[in-house]
């Protein structure tokens, strides 16, 4: 998590990308980070406190009660999609492997 928050700041992010595409052995304009801000990763509401209600028989029951794909949108993590890293297809592998050293490391 710490990683993640260190790279909400511009210059940071900007310096990742930098490296990532170094170790990558790309162009440094070849690879984008993107991240919500500090605030988001860390104060997000969850799904799950807007729920959609559905009327049914006179009664208002939730979405979640309909849906397994609903419940499991409510119960996601902003964590599970937090950090997007951008780069042409073909670097893909080796951006990967470099996004697992600099950032993850």
């Amino acid at each position: 998590m710490e990683s993640l928050l260190a790279l909400t700041d511009y210059h940071k992010r900007i310096e990742t990308e930098k490296e990532v595409a170094d170790r990558a052995g790309i162009r440094r304009e070849e690879v984008l980070i993107d991240i919500p801000s500090r605030t988001s990763l860390l104060f997000m509401a969850r799904v799950g406190k807007t729920d959609i209600p559905i009327l049914e028989d006179g009664k208002i029951r939730p979405i979640s009660k309909y849906s397994p794909l609903a419940k499991a949108l409510q119960n996601r993590s902003i964590h599970d999609w937090s950090l997007i890293v951008s780069c042409p297809p073909e670097s893909r592998e080796k951006v990967a492997r470099a996004v697992e050293k600099v950032v993850l490391g």
